[in-house]
């Protein structure tokens, strides 16, 4: 198939009249001379007319197929193969999928959705050729489908059947499903109807080939505001009261005032929150008798969006681990504020990391081996070169068992402390003397291993101060294998050593909790680092156990267990809460032009630039052609001066 770049250049072929008027109007006619003496004159032999006319017409057709030349070379053509095209009328073919993730069924969205498909199949029924629609309905896969039909009412009556879940997005099986739909068609169209949430929509790509029109028809508006509880946490306190821990996140962009509302059994308490823009806010209040209650319930005033409004938690609480604080015994106030700082952190009922512990503060002079023995954390704090050499082997035997142990350097020499863990295989690290902040500038921390347990919290953790506390003295430690560092100070020290023991691990901080080295302890990062790093020492199957909707559930006897709705479920009397997934009570949506370019295998642009570069380039052609004929042009025009002159 024949086509140039610069078709209007063809225009130019218009000139070609100009050489042919001139031609006519250049004829020679014969002119009389009147001489009043010809004797001397001698007859000459007029040159054949026929011979004049060729040499004209040969100088003539030179000029006319340079200028058609040139005007070719200007417009550029190419010779483009011409692809196999299924040329049947009937077979135009037009998929919708609609989304029917949880994030559907606030602000609105299902019946903009059926209104958005409505219109969609009216423009269809009035575009020329043949139509053909179908439909797929997508949440956490592909849940349902309608055949690819000439009714367009079936399909409109299969989108006002489906409805929205409580699952999260997960749109790739759908779209898949979809294109296979579409293998075959004429015409190829996918609409996708949905409100493009970006944690449904973020994570998909390279999925629908070139030859299928993509249509985004978006469900979303402007403006979209919600509040939600993201998690509840349970706690026991004396004389059978329950401490409920809630915690609320405002995804809107402006202030959001609401409502709380926690219910056991016949006990209500409530209690008005506000919460400024994207902030999440923990909220704790307390039931005089929930004891007898197995499921309590906390909820929020309505708004848009609903299905995150709504929590049922569990009011069972596990029995607590220990954690064993051994700190040396002193009146000054700095030499008690470290096993103040820890076992408080311990003791907290914040819900970061969501573990409590019950904390046992003592002395290196009054250990007792069953203290040691029930412990799942142990917390070694600037004294460890005054326990016995018996508590030494118990420290390693439990932790070799699984707990997590913790130690500080203290007043002591650095040197004998970690010569101690060395002799007992807890830790492998050397000790090159105290660095110490000058008067002007203190020091600080400068890098957290990003794949540890710790890097990965302090990403998530929105309003961490990790890099932002003073350090004013710590020793200048040099770990060696099979240790490994998760803290590093500024000038690139470590600060914080790992060491596996067993199935337990021994962690050494460069500085103690103390506010003469740090103010570590002060800083909001404190409490959630050191639950963070207790989280393995924990037994297995502590707490409740909690999914999002449509995760796998098993019995013990191997049945799945249904977890598509919010709600408590006991599997073999454990308590197991099923919510939402926070992901589709954002408000943010993915951007169609990016995700348009994301899904598609290689762009329809760039398929058709390709086959342009495969093109066949006449005009190169044409230049050959047209440099050929400018020379027989200059010679014809050359032989015609010369035969005119002889």
């Amino acid at each position: 198939m024949l086509t140039f770049t610069y078709p209007y250049m063809l225009w130019g072929l218009l000139a070609l009249a100009v050489p042919i008027v001139l031609h006519l109007l250049n004829r020679h006619n014969h002119e009389t001379l009147v001489f009043p003496v010809v004797k001397f004159l001698f007859r000459a032999q007029l040159p054949h007319e026929g011979r004049r006319r060729l040499r004209d017409f040969i100088l003539l057709m030179a000029r006319l197929l340079v200028l058609a030349f040139a005007v070719l070379f200007l417009a550029r053509p190419h010779w483009v193969p011409k692809e196999e095209t299924n040329e049947s009328p009937d077979e135009n073919l037009a998929v919708f999928l609609l989304d029917c993730s949880a994030s559907m069924s606030g602000w609105g969205h299902l019946e903009r959705e059926q209104k958005l498909l409505e219109k969609a199949l009216k423009e269809l029924a009035e575009e020329p050729g043949k139509w053909r629609v179908a439909a797929v309905a997508s949440s956490d896969g592909c849940m349902a489908e309608e055949g690819a039909t000439t009714d367009f009412s079936s399909v409109s009556s299969f989108a006002n059947q489906v409805k929205p879940t409580h699952l999260a997005g997960n749109h790739r099986p759908a779209l898949q499903r979809a294109v296979e739909m579409l293998s075959s068609g004429a015409e190829k169209r996918l609409y996708l109807v949905s409100d493009f949430g970006r944690g449904d929509w973020g994570g998909l790509s390279k999925i629908i080939p070139p030859d299928i029109q993509l249509r985004f028809l978006s469900c979303t508006v402007d403006g979209r505001r919600n509040v939600g509880i993201s998690n509840v946490r349970t706690a026991h306190l004396p004389q059978g009261r329950q401490r409920v821990m809630v915690t609320l996140r405002n995804y809107s962009t402006v202030t959001e005032t609401r409502t709380l509302t926690v219910k056991a059994g016949d006990e209500t308490v409530s209690q008005e929150v506000v919460l400024s823009p994207f902030a999440q806010q923990r909220v704790a209040l307390s039931l005089s008798d929930a004891s007898s209650q197995t499921v309590g319930v906390a909820s929020l005033d309505g708004d848009d969006y609903q299905e995150d409004d709504l929590f049922r938690f569990a009011l069972k609480s596990p029995a607590r681990p220990k954690a064993l604080v051994i700190a040396e015994e002193g009146d000054e106030q700095k030499a008690r504020l470290s096993s103040l700082f820890t076992s408080r952190a311990m003791e907290a009922g914040e819900d970061v990391g969501g573990e409590l512990f019950d904390v046992v503060v003592t002395s290196p002079m009054f250990l007792d081996a069953q203290e040691f023995r029930q412990a799942r954390a142990v917390f070694v704090l600037g004294c460890l070169e005054r326990l016995a050499s018996t508590d030494m082997a118990i420290l390693h035997d439990i932790v070799s068992d699984g707990a997590s142990l913790f130690v500080t350097p203290g007043g002591g020499a650095a040197s004998v402390t970690l010569r101690r863990l060395r002799d007992a295989n807890l830790m492998t690290v050397q000790c090159n003397g105290m660095a110490e902040a000058s008067r002007n500038a203190s020091l600080g921390i400068g890098w957290v291993k990003p794949d540890s347990s710790i890097g990965r919290l302090y990403e998530e953790w929105k309003e961490a101060d990790l890099f932002l506390f003073p350090i004013f003295k710590h020793l200048r430690l040099q770990p060696e294998k099979p240790s490994r560092t998760l803290m590093k100070s500024l000038d690139g020290l470590p600060l914080l050593v790992e060491q596996d023991c067993g199935a337990g691990r021994s962690f050494l901080f460069a500085f103690d909790f103390g506010t003469d080295w740090s103010v570590f302890a002060l800083t909001s990062s404190f409490l959630p680092i050191l639950r963070e790093l207790c989280r393995s020492s924990l037994p297995d199957g502590y707490g409740i156990r909690r999914l999002f909707c449509g995760g796998v559930l098993h019995s013990e006897a191997g049945e799945k267990i249904d977890t598509s709705s919010p709600g408590v479920i006991f599997v073999d009397e454990q308590p197991v809460e099923v919510f939402s997934s926070p992901q589709e009570a954002m408000t943010e949506s993915a951007n169609v032009d990016d995700l348009k370019i994301a899904l598609y295998t290689k762009m329809p642009a760039v398929l058709e630039r390709e086959a342009s570069e495969a093109a066949i380039d006449l005009w190169r052609y044409a230049a050959y052609v047209l440099a050929v004929f400018l020379l027989l042009e200059a010679g014809a025009r050359c032989l015609c001066d010369a035969k005119a002159q002889g």
